[in-house]
């Protein structure tokens, strides 16, 4: 009965892989390879075929749940007003209508941003299939003026320079976005 709780029997092709990776364990791992690494190039591929086909469509639903789902700072703050209403007068303090004033404030701001969005999105809709064009185009205009052009005038001086403004611009591009990406997702006080 321990035999056959312990000693699992393979199928055939299992007990053919196990034999071949006891037998010639090098060749075995070289074909696991294989078939991870072109697995993997295939799930790739079909992934971004699969984006390819679905375009926009994609980054619209991801902003939309976005939109949906919102920050958590509208939602504590209408939380807090339904306690304050649902509390009796005598029992508040001057720190309450603090509180208040900035649950009130927190839910103005997000109105307004969430009715500029909508709005965006109504104005730029007729022009939604120019959208992914427009966007690689500023990319490459970016790419191009602001990175490569002025790499290969420095790589002309001397390649160092180049190479030190390509990190540079990198550098900054990514602290620009970390705090952008920081100041957005951060919950308000």
């Amino acid at each position: 009965v321990m035999d056959n709780i312990t000693t699992k029997s393979h199928s055939r092709i299992g007990s053919l892989f196990q034999d071949h990776l006891a037998n010639n364990t090098l060749l075995a791992v070289m074909w696991i390879g294989i078939i991870v690494g072109s697995s993997s190039v295939i799930i790739t591929l079909l992934f971004i075929e699969s984006m390819r086909t679905i375009g926009t469509v994609i980054v619209i639903f991801i902003l939309g749940v976005l939109i949906i789902l919102g920050p958590g700072g509208p939602r504590y703050s209408e939380n807090l007003l339904d306690a304050v209403l649902k509390s009796d007068i005598t029992e508040l303090n001057a720190h309450d209508f603090v509180y208040v004033k900035i649950a009130n404030d927190t839910i103005r701001k997000s109105v307004i941003i969430n009715a500029s969005l909508g709005l965006l999105f109504i104005l730029i809709s007729p022009w939604a299939d120019m959208l992914p064009v427009l966007l690689a185009q500023g990319i490459a205009f970016v790419t191009v003026y602001l990175i490569w052009e002025p790499a290969v005038v420095l790589m002309n001086i001397h390649i160092a320079l180049a190479l030190l403004y390509i990190a540079g611009f990198i550098g900054v591009f990514g602290f620009v976005c970390l705090k952008l990406g920081q100041k957005l997702t951060t919950p308000e006080e």
